[in-house]
């Protein structure tokens, strides 16, 4: 392989990297993965509606975590049985970025296809400030 050949490769790579650390370590990016993963999408497609949706006029009117799930829900099909098991996960200090996933059987699972926790989930059973909450908890 050429020296170019192997730089384009490099970039691409790295492109695509950025893509996936931007998308699972957002808010709006793990909102996606969560809802686009019970709609059976990949981690490419997800990589590729992240890229949409950032320019989605739509979607960009959301105002909260909850329309956002609500939004997700109807964009990707997704059975509303699901939405007892999504929750949002952030720290009392504000420290980490907050990360909506699911909770199934009292475990909160990763994002990352790999099932590495990254970021605040990474977090979870290690620090004392570390909180979630069912996003359609009823109040």
């Amino acid at each position: 392989m050429s020296n170019r050949v192997k730089k384009i490769s490099e970039n691409a790579m790295a492109r695509q990297n950025y893509k996936k650390y931007v998308l699972y370590g957002s808010t709006a990016g793990s909102c996606i993965v969560t809802i686009g993963k019970l709609a059976k999408k990949t981690e490419n497609e997800l990589i590729e509606e992240f890229d949409k949706l950032k320019n989605n006029e739509d979607f960009s009117k959301c105002n909260n975590i909850q329309e956002v799930c609500d939004w997700l829900f109807d964009y990707f099909k997704v059975d509303k049985q699901y939405k007892n098991n999504i929750v949002l996960v952030y720290d009392e200090d504000e420290r980490y970025t907050p990360m909506v996933t699911l909770e199934v059987d009292g475990t909160i699972l990763p994002l990352d296809p790999a099932g590495t926790s990254l970021g605040i989930l990474s977090m979870i059973g290690v620090k004392d400030n570390i909180i979630y909450e069912y996003v359609y908890e009823e109040e």
